[in-house]
């Protein structure tokens, strides 16, 4: 009897070490989603540099069905964030400075474009358009790859890493 006793706890033990293997792999599994979306993030400032709270920011692009707008927190920040790949318009509007407009902003997946605006003080009729190097994703590189004909007979067919 007591060898029994000690079979079960064995296949016991080890039903539960597979399990918490399989919940291990199934956390790594969800954290390791790759994004589809990215976020455009930044600071609307004034002419002396301070942050200009409650500005209204707003974002146009083709990519999104309508336009998003947003005010900025009392440091001046703000987040545009779950933004399909795209190009989009940032306009930035505050009382007593002229409208920032800022176009071009490349988004891919998984980049978050920081766009910092200086607004200038003017008329609210004022519109300035900033023609400045669109912002890009530096900070990853995807290659492109021609697919040719010589390529194409390099891959191997079937199962058989060895056939050409």
């Amino acid at each position: 009897m007591p060898c029994k006793q000690v079979r079960c706890s064995v296949r016991l033990s080890s039903v539960f070490i597979g399990f918490c293997v399989l919940l291990l792999l199934g956390a790594g599994i969800c954290w390791a989603q790759v994004s589809t979306t990215g976020k455009i993030a930044g600071t609307v400032y004034d002419s002396s540099g301070a942050g200009v709270p409650n500005a209204t920011v707003e974002v146009k692009g083709p990519a999104l069905m309508v336009s998003r707008t947003t005010h900025t927190q009392a440091d001046g920040s703000y987040l545009f964030d779950v933004l399909p790949p795209g190009t989009y318009t940032i306009i930035v509007a505050a009382g007593g400075f002229r409208t920032l407009q800022q176009p071009n902003i490349v988004i891919s997946a998984g980049f978050t474009a920081r766009v910092s605006s200086k607004l200038q003080v003017g008329q609210v009729q004022e519109v300035m358009v900033i023609q400045d190097q669109p912002v890009v994703d530096v900070q990853s590189v995807q290659a492109e790859t021609t697919f040719d004909q010589q390529l194409l007979q390099d891959i191997p067919a079937g199962r058989d890493p060895w056939s050409m």
